[in-house]
């Protein structure tokens, strides 16, 4: 049986690019995201590997039973390595100059593993459909890793098999199949990060396509229906199957587990009853579908390093912005294709001599480059400026620091007892709290972090209390009680009138409620308005500069009229429902002189993103918060 090549397939190939950058990109049409499963994608590239890579070794083995790992391993060298290296020399050139010391570490680190193929374990602790995974320029390479993992594991495994049990092959890839859907499935529930990024839930993925390939090779041919109608029927349903669970799974969606059989049939479906003169393979082996087909490598590849480095840089953009990248991403693929994939791939333009040194000194030069930032500690140095650093991450290790063995989960003494009850901005004002020491003498504060406002407000819903089996008796024990949250994001119709309720019910029992607030302040990418200003001047504001930054921070406060109106209404709740309303944004703007302060008294940063306080900051607050006399 000879081993055709299949233009619909690269028309399938590229489905899947396009999907996994649509997805990537974040774009919205008339406030819908289209490609909310876009990622996908990825899946649909993962049948595919299994299917020709199935095809190729059985195609070897069955015809000549001369099957050579060292050629096979060769062509996967030539087809994958190149590119990859120079997309992982690009990025860390670019995270020189764009992340922020403990980004471009934790950089080196991930490149290191992409190098090695097991990057799909190193990103287990990013949660891939997360924000903050959109910054992580090499997270995409955790599917490259399985897929060279499987090329290892399938080509032993089927050498194996064809040579020891050539007639239980079948059976043994489907039972595979079976127990690692079933695994996923069951897993995904318990930890859907884990689930995603190992191979051992994605294995089912590449045999439903080596499955077809070994029917195929069995055969020696693909058995379809004799009527035409039935074929075609199927294909589009195939390709039905595809687009709808692009459009309808998003990042709430259990995957990988049963429910991802649907854009796995689909692809099979496709990869199965394709013909020449049926109306979906035409459409798939058209010119336009082809070649972004050839591309795809070189298009996935390239894509998320560039939305990354430029989301880290500008945070969002308008579309207009996005369709320069998507045409920079178009230029450098198609350039990447034609000077690096294609002549790689060919064996009388670059030797295997040439491929070696060639790989060689690359391999070297990433290993080195990254080891030299990685030892360096990211260069951190390049980013304080006296007591500021600009890294965001310094702050949240000092906070984590502090914050070790200081969270009481209940009431132990005889002193006035608070109960702080809210999201990260609780443990903002939890810090402020404990770290003053005419608070912290007269008070205990306890902690409870709840993100989800409502499981507090509504006391018939028992769901939190049975969670937290704390909750009930820390209310009870409480002499005050604190919310602390992002209130723009919190507060609402419904959980306003839950607010009234729950402030009345304080009340009746003697104790008190107490609402805070906290500024929010520009910010692009991963830096703050203070930080934008070192970095272009190389220096700290002074003299007349400090009051036009700060001038640049109320204005940056009063633009965001989401905050604003939120507060008036908090503000409002408190008067007709006897319970204290603290905005913090009066401890640091003046309204009067419309400046915003973004400096402790000590020249140390309040802020180190557009809404959480550093330690200083928050003891800056604390001090604040304890000439008011609230807790009497």
């Amino acid at each position: 049986m000879n081993f055709k090549y299949r233009a619909e397939i690269d028309g399938l190939r590229a489905i899947a690019v396009i999907s996994i950058i649509f997805y990537h990109a974040r774009i919205l049409l008339h406030g819908k995201n289209y490609f909310s499963g876009g990622f996908l994608g990825i899946d649909i590239f993962f049948v595919i590997s299994g299917y020709l890579i199935a095809l190729l070794i059985l195609t070897d083995l069955d015809s000549n039973n001369n099957f050579s790992f060292k050629l096979f391993y060769e062509k996967r060298i030539r087809r994958i390595f190149p590119l990859l290296f120079i997309v992982l020399i690009f990025s860390l050139i670019s995270s020189w100059f764009i992340l922020i010391p403990s980004d471009l570490l934790n950089f080196s680190k991930s490149s290191i593993y992409s190098l090695l193929f097991v990057s799909n374990y190193f990103f287990t602790i990013q949660d891939y459909f997360a924000f903050k995974s959109l910054l992580i320029p090499l997270l995409h390479t955790w599917s490259l890793s399985i897929e060279i993992q499987f090329y290892i594991i399938i080509s032993i495994l089927t050498f194996f098999l064809f040579k020891k049990l050539k007639k239980k092959i079948s059976l043994i890839f489907l039972l595979i199949l079976i127990l690692s859907l079933i695994i996923s499935s069951l897993y995904s529930q318990e930890n859907s990060i884990g689930s995603y990024y190992y191979i051992q839930f994605r294995i089912w993925e590449f045999l439903a396509g080596s499955l077809l390939a070994i029917i195929e090779i069995k055969d020696k041919k693909r058995t379809i229906f004799d009527k035409d109608i039935f074929n075609e029927l199927l294909l589009l349903i195939g390709i039905f199957l595809i687009l709808l669970s692009i459009y309808f799974f998003n990042d709430k969606t259990q995957h990988p587990s049963y429910v991802t059989i649907i854009p796995i049939f689909g692809t099979c479906l496709i990869i199965w009853f394709s013909r020449k003169n049926y109306f979906v393979t035409k459409i798939l082996s058209s010119k336009p579908f082809v070649s972004i087909g050839l591309i795809s490598y070189s298009l996935f590849l390239w894509h998320y390093p560039i939305f990354a480095f430029y989301r880290y840089s500008y945070a969002t953009g308008s579309i207009i912005s996005k369709l320069i990248f998507f045409s920079i991403l178009i230029i450098i693929s198609i350039a990447s294709y034609f000077l690096i994939e294609k002549p790689f791939r060919n064996q009388k333009t670059i030797s295997l001599n040439f491929l070696t040194k060639f790989l060689s000194i690359l391999f070297i030069s990433i290993i080195f480059l990254n080891c030299l930032v990685i030892q360096n500690n990211g260069f951190d140095k390049r980013y304080k400026f006296g007591k500021i650093n600009l890294d965001m991450n310094y702050y949240i290790k000092e906070l984590s620091k502090f914050r070790e063995n200081k969270q009481n989960l209940d009431f132990t003494s005889d002193k006035k007892k608070i109960l702080l009850l809210g999201d990260s901005h609780g443990r903002d004002t939890y810090d402020a709290l404990i770290s003053n020491q005419n608070l912290s003498t007269k008070f205990e504060v306890v902690f409870n972090k709840v993100d989800n406002l409502d499981l507090i407000l509504d006391t018939k819903n028992k769901n939190f209390q049975n969670k937290n089996k704390f909750y009930k008796h820390q209310l009870n024990e409480a002499d005050i009680v604190i919310l602390s949250y992002l209130w723009p994001k919190k507060l609402n119709k419904e959980n306003s009138e839950l607010l009234k309720i729950f402030s009345n019910n304080l009340k009746k029992n003697n104790k008190k409620l107490l609402v805070i607030s906290s500024p929010e302040f520009e910010i692009k990418g991963r830096f703050t308005l203070l930080d934008l200003y070192i970095l272009k001047n190389k220096k700290l504001p002074q003299g007349l500069e400090i009051s036009e930054l700060q001038k640049k921070y109320y204005n940056s406060y009063i633009s965001n009229r989401k905050l604003k109106n939120i507060n008036l209404k908090l503000n409002s709740l408190s008067k007709f429902n006897d319970f204290i309303f603290l905005n913090l944004s009066k401890f640091l703007c003046d309204e009067k002189i419309k400046t915003c302060f973004y400096l402790t008294d000590k020249q140390e940063k309040i802020m180190f993103d557009d809404d959480h306080y550093t330690l200083a900051g928050s003891k800056f607050l604390g001090k604040k918060i304890s000439t008011l006399n609230l807790f009497k």
